[in-house]
């Protein structure tokens, strides 16, 4: 891999970057998804 060194370090660090960021956040997200569910139900119950 001569040349690609550079760019190769560059993705790993974006991809552990990446990993932590899922990581923190992931229950954020999974409680906001729950939410987001819980609150469509509610709207589509309220229409019909």
């Amino acid at each position: 891999m001569s040349g690609g060194g550079v760019f190769t370090d560059i993705l790993a660090a974006a991809g552990r970057i990446f990993e932590v960021m899922v990581e923190g956040h992931w229950e954020t997200v999974g409680m906001l998804f729950d939410s987001l569910g819980k609150g469509t139900m509610r709207i589509n119950r309220n229409a019909y």
